[in-house]
C-alpha cells in the first residue's frame, strides 16, 4: 500500500510543480523548482499518511488526503514567497536627506539581510524535512498508531 501512496503523492506533486513553472510563479522562498519539489513531495507524503483517509479509494488506497495537502502547502509556500522591495531609485542630482544612508551602505544591509534570510530558510528546510521523514517512517512502523 506505501508504493500506491508514493504514487499518488508524487503525481500530485509533480502537477502542482509543474503547474508553477508553467506560470512562472516564484519557488517559494527557493530559487530554485528542485528544492520546491523535494519540500512538497516529503511533507505532503508525511501529513497525508497522517490524515484520516477521504474520498474514495483507488486499489485501496486513498489519494484525495495527498491532493489536499499537496495543493494546500504549495498555496502556504507561494504566499510566502518573498518580493523583492527594492527603494525607488533618486533623480540624478538629488541631495540625501540627513542622517540618510548612502546607496553603498544600502547595499550592504540588503546583502546581509539576504544571507541571514537564506540562512534561516536552510535551517528551517532540513529541520522540516527531517521531521517529515520521521513522521513517514513512524506511520508506516507504527500501523496500530
Amino acid at each position: 500500500m506505501w508504493f500506491l501512496e508514493l504514487m499518488f503523492v508524487l503525481a500530485t506533486v509533480l502537477l502542482v510543480t509543474s503547474l508553477f513553472s508553467a506560470a512562472g510563479l516564484r519557488y517559494g522562498p527557493w530559487s530554485r523548482i528542485l528544492w520546491l519539489f523535494v519540500m512538497l513531495f516529503v511533507v505532503t507524503w508525511a501529513f497525508g499518511v497522517w490524515l484520516r483517509p477521504i474520498g474514495p479509494p483507488v486499489w485501496g488506497a486513498y489519494w484525495a488526503p495527498y491532493v489536499l495537502v499537496g495543493v494546500f502547502l504549495a498555496l502556504l509556500l507561494a504566499a510566502a514567497a518573498p518580493v523583492s522591495r527594492r527603494p525607488p531609485p533618486q533623480p540624478p542630482g538629488a541631495k540625501p536627506l540627513p542622517g540618510a544612508r548612502t546607496p553603498a551602505e544600502l547595499e550592504d544591509e540588503q546583502i546581509e539581510t539576504e544571507i541571514a534570510v537564506e540562512e534561516s530558510i536552510n535551517i528551517f528546510f532540513w529541520l522540516v524535512l527531517l521531521l517529515a521523514a520521521v513522521a513517514i517512517v513512524l506511520r508506516y512502523t507504527l500501523p496500530g498508531v
